[in-house]
């Protein structure tokens, strides 16, 4: 069913007032909203946009006056919120996807955050930014950032952007509730670690592959898990997928089809989360 929303302005207006009951001990840094648009585009599929991202007007696309939900934007990961990338396939379409292939995560930004689905227990947990101290063997200490996600047990993400440590690389993570394991390499040493989560933090030991170096390691979420803004609903968008094409297009609430597969929860004003819309 096609969906009617108020206009941009409305809808901005309302996530602010909204986000105005909250204090920033509830959500550190504050977050917004932002709604999230559809460019039409025949020829590659599924082509979505932010408000604040610019539409290219040779393109010849046309992008949809109303909003089809709303999601975070944000230049640093969000905890207990998932990346969602627009990610180029081979046959010039888009799709959208929760991770990108080998290491890209130093290079391309997320599209927008979002809740995970409903049936995943700890991935909330685990995703965001964290704040990492390691102490080596003679009792040194590093303070780092790094960020990351998991899915189907695979963890992914990249070290802070804005230190030195934007040339590290994390090659490989697993998590097993309540362990995981990662695998990261910062310019020529490689390096494992090893840990828990227990109570929403990280903790465990470090080693580097070839030297003597070691020690113990521990991380904390760097700002409180967001939470969903009063008069806003979380709901399931989906993605549907045609075999023939492998052009994807998304369901925003509503009874999914069977060859649709949960991508995350995005935002959606409480009276408009009763009506389904498929792009």
């Amino acid at each position: 069913m096609q969906k009617t929303f108020q206009t941009t302005a409305q809808i901005s207006l309302l996530v602010l007032i909204c986000l105005g009951t909250h204090t920033f001990a509830e959500i550190s840094p504050l977050r917004i909203l932002s709604p999230v648009y559809q460019r039409t585009d025949p020829k590659n599929g599924l082509m979505l946009s932010l408000d604040s991202d610019p539409v290219s007007q040779s393109s010849g696309n046309h992008v949809d006056d109303s909003p089809i939900f709303f999601a975070v934007k944000s230049r640093t990961w969000p905890n207990g919120l998932i990346p969602i990338y627009q990610s180029k396939q081979k046959n010039g379409g888009s799709v959208l996807t929760r991770r990108l292939t080998h290491a890209r995560e130093n290079f391309v930004d997320p599209l927008f955050f979002a809740f995970p689905p409903q049936n995943e227990s700890n991935t909330a947990e685990l995703s965001g930014r964290w704040s990492c101290e390691a102490v080596h063997n003679d009792g040194s200490i590093d303070f780092l950032h790094w960020e990351m996600t998991v899915e189907d047990g695979v963890v992914v993400g990249r070290f802070d952007q804005d230190t030195d440590y934007r040339f590290a690389w994390l090659m490989e993570g697993r998590f097993n509730d309540p362990h995981i394991l990662l695998k990261a390499e910062y310019i020529d040493a490689k390096y494992e670690l090893k840990g828990n989560l227990t109570d929403g933090k990280l903790q465990g030991t470090w080693k580097h592959h070839e030297g003597a170096d070691g020690g113990t390691w521990k991380a904390e979420p760097s700002e409180t898990i967001f939470t969903t803004p009063d008069l806003m609903v979380a709901v399931t968008l989906y993605v549907i997928e045609d075999k023939k094409s492998r052009h994807q297009s998304i369901l925003v609430s509503g009874k999914p089809p069977a060859n649709s597969k949960p991508l995350c929860k995005v935002w959606l004003p409480i009276k408009e989360s009763s009506d389904s819309s498929t792009r």
